[in-house]
């Protein structure tokens, strides 16, 4: 499986990895698309597969300000996984995007 050459699931064995797969599904955002929002309840970690996000936070005057991007093979959401917290930043596909998704 092609999720066993990323570095977040190499050590997972077989039986592991291919549960893994089982409960993963696919999710497509088109560029400009809001992810989700900051405050948002987390309940979704997501691997980026195609296209990239940028991560965004409030500023100073409540104006978004980019504070990181993910791209292919990148990921994020997984304190949602661990943890009932609200998103602590916005994620807005800079371009058309597909995820694979994992809820809670």
């Amino acid at each position: 499986s092609r999720l066993a050459l990323l570095p977040l699931f190499s050590d997972l064995d077989e039986n592991p990895l291919q549960l893994l797969v089982s409960l993963l599904k696919f999710h497509h955002s088109k560029e400009g698309e809001i992810i989700f929002e900051e405050g948002d309840e987390a309940d979704m970690f997501y691997l980026v597969l195609k296209g990239c996000v940028e991560v965004l936070a409030k500023g100073p005057g409540g104006q978004s300000i980019q504070i990181a991007k993910r791209s292919e093979g990148d990921y994020f959401g997984e304190v949602a996984l661990l943890e009932s917290v609200p998103r602590t930043a916005t994620l807005k596909a800079a371009a058309d995007s597909v995820f694979l998704t994992l809820s809670r």
